[in-house]
């Protein structure tokens, strides 16, 4: 009777095994309990097992147990002895049927399938074998046996004792199993290495169970033996309750015994009056001594740890089947006609529309959560380079984390266009470009009359400058595209992640709608550079700007008169900028200069090009604490006259330029995009002529994945249709 569980805690372990049987190997992830028996090599496991199922298992030298064995013990009163069975399954294979075989073949059956799991004699398999046992004679157990705990030298002894110790973590380190810890009486405690691994996910020891075997082989002189049973005293088994066993002993004598004959000497052996165990009350030897003591303890083990397991298990089987359900659901459906695909598609191709739409008005409402994110950015070398560009776009978070609008971005590469033709832009100042001057003034003299502008060196210095402004152009177009490419790979990645060949599709269709706008934008720009050339501007402000500079030039030039001898040096593009902007502070009286006369010039060349003019353009500079430089005057105010309408007329030319190809390309790309990406989506796949059946057909890796979650989705359904009446019967509350 004591073998016999109640019908209650029977009908959990039932629904349980099932359910071990259903997700063979933990493929689901549920963690059901069990009772792991672990211990080292020769520390009488097996025979515990034995002793507790009635059946033979293998024995041999060396690692009989390469694999972990899953013994489900059933009692049936109602059965003859003589009809008993046994189930067994292995390869770890879930649904795998069950073979029947009797008690007598268990070891070799045992043997064959872990020959199959494991081939190497010497090698560990992480799979499971599963045997069931049918006898009127066992109780309701369930046990998971695993292989000793070997000590091996060298490189692969230390893979093998690695692999026992993965699979022993494997079992148990969760929480719902309860650990039996076997340890021969003849060894001291201390030294043993299951209760070393025990300890490691069981600090504690609240769910280990120890058990010490070969007890006919202990001191029974010792006094202590008992108190040591009791985990009391020195060099005591440290376990909250130990059991203490004497199996058959290894000999040709007690191999013909019967598992009677067995319990009967044992009990005898325990019977005797050891002074070892004189220490013990009688209930403490009905609790800690034999077979007996050690099933009742397992099975009220087992049934207070199924009762709390159960609520656990029923929320993970809902938690993971209403996941893998949603899983499912995400996958677009298996299309099997045109119609069908073009009613899968209409709702991601509207949201993609409407986020091109959103992105290009730099809204903040694309995606639930998502938010504007613009990074400041110090200058690169390489304007505009395709590298940043898809560095920015890729800010644009799929997961809708982090979204760069188009305008931000597009803003930030035109005020870096801006930056990078204002630096690399030639300066009319420098002593090479007035060298280039002064050769053109010197090939056209004898054209003009002296003292008028010479408008054809006007003009040929106008075509260098606006040339320059072509290249930077043309690279702000190159990053503005590569930009855009990026934008829409993301956006149709985001709405089309289940569709490879659509993805491919509907990226090629958006290039060639940027690549229209790329061509008619680099016509534009050479249009705009070929106007600059040829059309001299109207705009006054180029007028503004040299009556400003000239009115100054000439206060200088009076004050310089004045103060004949005082330093002047040439202005350069920064001075006349100043001087545009209001920034130079006001011209000096010419009372409050302190003049200091240069030295005599020395003889120098009369159109030396480093000759300053006394009236020529310049700021004056309070006398320096060592001689100035000497001055030579020379009048070549043409050069100068020439450098500064250069300045001027490429300052208005700069700006109106540099806006005007940015509003272009606002208008192009953003605008352009998002007035007629729609237009042209429909034509691409939503037309009769496109084949988009085709470019929607499943893929065989979402193919298999729709099949993998559709099995275990029956799985899960299975084991909750196994446990819900249990459930809403019991509750969970332990009997």
């Amino acid at each position: 009777a004591m073998y016999r569980a109640t019908n209650t805690i029977r009908q959990r372990l039932n629904q349980i095994d099932r359910l071990r049987e259903l997700f063979e190997g933990g493929a689901e992830g549920l963690v059901l309990p069990a009772i792991a028996v672990i211990g080292n090599q020769s520390s009488g496991k097996s025979s515990v097992l034995e002793r507790l199922s009635g059946i033979e298992l293998p024995r041999g030298e060396g690692m009989t147990t390469r694999c972990a064995l899953v013994l489900r013990m059933h009692c049936k009163p109602d059965m003859r002895p003589e009809d008993s069975y046994c189930t067994i399954t292995g390869g770890g294979q879930a649904g795998g049927q069950p073979k029947r075989i009797d008690l007598k073949s268990v070891p070799q059956h045992i043997a064959a399938i872990t020959k199959t799991l494991a081939s190497d004699k010497s090698s560990i398999s992480q799979e499971s074998i599963n045997l069931q046992v049918f006898s009127p004679a066992v109780p309701d157990l369930t046990l998971i046996d695993l292989p000793g705990i070997v000590y091996c030298d060298g490189a692969r002894g230390n893979a093998i004792s690695a692999d026992i110790k993965r699979l022993y973590m494997k079992h148990i380190e969760e929480q719902s199993v309860v650990i039996l810890c076997v340890q021969p009486a003849d060894a001291d405690p201390g030294t043993q290495e299951a209760s070393a691994w025990a300890l490691e996910v069981d600090p504690n020891l609240e769910r280990t169970v120890g058990v010490v075997t070969k007890m006919d082989k202990a001191n029974m002189e010792d006094a202590r033996l008992g108190e040591r049973l009791l985990g009391r005293g020195e060099n005591a088994w440290p376990f909250r309750q130990t059991i203490a066993m004497r199996n058959r002993a290894q000999t040709r004598a007690d191999s013909s015994l019967t598992a009677d004959d067995v319990t009967r000497q044992e009990r005898d052996f325990f019977a005797q009056r050891h002074p070892g165990l004189a220490t013990l009350s009688p209930k403490d030897r009905e609790r800690i001594l034999g077979v007996d003591a050690l099933v009742r303890t397992l099975v009220e083990i087992q049934a207070s740890h199924v009762a709390r397991a159960i609520p656990k298990l029923r929320r993970e089987l809902t938690q993971q089947l209403n996941a893998l359900e949603a899983r499912l659901a995400a996958l677009p459906p298996a299309c099997a006609s045109r119609q069908e695909c073009r009613a899968v598609l209409s709702r991601p191709l509207n949201e993609f529309v409407e986020n091109v739409r959103r992105l290009s008005e730099a809204r903040h409402d694309m995606l639930p959560g998502s938010q504007s994110a613009s990074r400041k950015r110090t200058s690169d070398a390489a304007f505009g380079s395709a590298a940043n560009a898809a560095e920015d776009a890729a800010e644009l978070s799929v997961d809708g984390h982090s979204q760069l609008h188009m305008m931000p971005r597009l803003q930030d590469l035109f005020e870096r266009f801006k930056q990078h033709v204002r630096s690399s832009s030639s300066n009319v100042f420098t002593a090479d470009f007035r060298r280039r001057i002064e050769y053109q003034l010197s090939e056209s003299r004898g054209a003009n009359l002296p003292g008028l502008q010479n408008p054809s060196v006007f003009k040929y210095f106008v075509r260098l400058l606006a040339e320059e402004l072509k290249e930077p152009a043309l690279a702000l177009a190159d990053a503005v595209i590569e930009y855009m490419r990026t934008l829409c790979d993301s956006l149709v990645r985001m709405h089309f992640p289940t569709f490879p060949a659509l993805q491919g599709f509907l990226q090629s269709s958006l290039y060639d709608l940027l690549e229209d706008s790329f061509k008619r934008t680099r016509t534009h720009i050479e249009e705009q550079v070929q106007m600059e050339v040829e059309e001299f501007t109207l705009d006054n402000g180029y007028s503004a700007h040299l009556d400003l500079v000239r009115a100054r030039r000439a206060e200088e030039a009076r004050v310089a008169q004045l103060c004949q001898g005082f330093v002047c040096t040439v202005w350069g593009a920064s001075e006349i900028d100043a001087c545009i902007e209001g920034r130079l502070s006001p011209m000096p009286a010419p009372t409050t200069l302190a003049v200091t006369p240069a030295p005599s010039p020395p003889s120098r060349p009369a159109f030396s090009s480093r000759v300053l003019s006394a009236i020529g353009m310049g700021s004056l500079n309070q006398p320096a604490a060592r001689a100035p430089e000497p001055i030579i005057f020379f009048n070549d105010s043409e050069v100068q006259e020439l450098q500064m309408h250069l300045h001027c007329y490429r300052k208005v030319v700069f700006k109106r330029f540099t806006d005007q190809i940015a509003a272009y390309i606002r208008l192009r790309f953003p605008r352009h995009l998002r007035d007629t990406v729609r237009a042209h989506l429909d034509r691409a796949i939503m037309s009769d002529d496109a084949e988009i059946e085709i470019l929607m057909a499943e893929q065989p890796a979402q193919r298999a994945e729709r099949q993998r979650l559709t099995d275990r989705i029956a799985r899960l359904r299975e084991g909750q249709r196994l446990m819900t009446p249990s459930f809403g019967r019991l509750g969970g509350a332990a009997e």
